[in-house]
């Protein structure tokens, strides 16, 4: 099988295709997406906002930016700090689940 770079998460590996709808069904990665489509947070701030531990929004954090649905960067202005933000793709996803729960 031939890998396109839609096979390639944001680290470059290789991902099997099914890892990018499986990692939707993770406890909170639907919850992160939904509480970033407000705007760019911090790993805290999503932690306090979906009710659960630093270390749980981190790993599904890492999960989310393989699938590209995610970035990270570094924050300029005022204290230095990360903040999560949805790519292209992850609006795409966001707005998808949020017209799906809206429908039911």
């Amino acid at each position: 099988m031939e890998l396109t770079l839609d096979d390639l998460g944001a680290d470059g590996r290789p991902h099997p295709r099914h890892f990018r709808s499986a990692v939707l069904e993770r406890p909170h990665a639907m919850g992160i997406l939904m509480a970033l489509r407000s705007g760019p947070r911090s790993k805290v701030a999503l932690a306090n906002l979906i009710s659960t531990n630093f270390e749980s929004v981190a790993r599904r954090l890492r999960e989310l930016a393989d699938a590209n649905l995610i970035t990270e960067r570094i924050e300029t202005t005022g204290p230095r700090r990360k903040v999560i933000s949805l790519t292209d793709r992850g609006s795409k996803v966001a707005d998808l689940i949020w017209q799906i729960e809206h429908e039911l």
